[in-house]
């Protein structure tokens, strides 16, 4: 397990014991650069300091949830990585929105590592690519509303959607737009999931700000693991592809 992933758990072991139901919303490290010269008493203090904990971290990020058949890769416009991730915010958001969605997206700049090996995937592999404690909120919207958020989306190059949306990017604006199989009404009220980060105007989302929002107490990557151990349990492995669910016109 790399030092990164070690800090992460070790801070999810220590937060888990201290409280239950409040979680940490973090959005950025600071971080304080060291000198060659300092840096192997420093490791020596880290090692020291999580000694204790290791046997019980490395059952926890150890602990393997499902099996991946193919590598997932972050790529731009679409990617199976995303998809894979979209699609269970959808699943799990349903479920806690009393059925009641539309689609999801999830940002892709959340998505912090870029590829997953196929095979047995771990908690701790869940923890490398959703690090970051942001939250499931659902947005209610209308239809002008939600074309300008999916234009924000196309001017980026695509994010990660599950598969009730499509759409074409097109002088980076969203066309051709589609939820579940019908076109984008103006008039009709949607329902998607994404981050509570996204949802308040993280990443240039302004356009979201204001608008009707629902939060839940529930972390994106809790939603994950769950969701991968359902389908473990259901003996369903994991096989996200992509399937032209937004398409570059743009060619960029």
């Amino acid at each position: 397990m790399n030092k990164k992933l070690w800090f992460i758990g070790l801070w999810l072991l220590l937060n888990s014991a201290c409280q239950t139901t409040n979680y940490l919303a973090t959005t950025e490290i600071d971080y304080e650069q060291v000198s060659p010269d300092t840096s192997a008493e420093i490791d020596e203090e880290i090692e020291a300091m999580i000694s204790p904990y290791r046997k019980e971290l490395d059952a926890v990020m150890n602990e393997v949830l499902g099996e991946l058949e193919i590598d997932l890769i972050k790529e731009r416009p679409e990617c199976n990585m995303g998809n894979w991730l979209a699609d269970m915010l959808y699943d799990e958001a349903k479920i806690l929105n009393d059925g009641v969605l539309d689609f999801a997206v999830q940002n892709h700049g959340g998505l912090r590592v870029p590829s997953v090996a196929a095979g047995p995937i771990t908690r701790g592999e869940v923890l490398e690519v959703m690090p970051f404690d942001n939250m499931v909120a659902i947005i209610s919207a209308n239809g002008k509303d939600v074309q300008s958020f999916l234009d924000h989306i196309a001017s980026g190059r695509g994010w990660p959607i599950s598969s009730q949306l499509k759409f074409k990017i097109k002088d980076k604006k969203a066309i051709d737009v589609e939820i579940n199989g019908e076109p984008l009404d103006y008039s009709k009220t949607y329902h998607f999931a994404l981050p509570d980060y996204i949802a308040g105007g993280g990443s240039g989302t302004s356009m979201l700000k204001g608008l009707t929002r629902k939060d839940y107490n529930v972390l994106l990557r809790d939603c994950f693991i769950q969701n991968i151990i359902k389908d473990t349990k259901a003996g369903h492995p994991q096989h996200p592809v992509k399937e032209g669910r937004i398409i570059n016109l743009d060619h960029e």
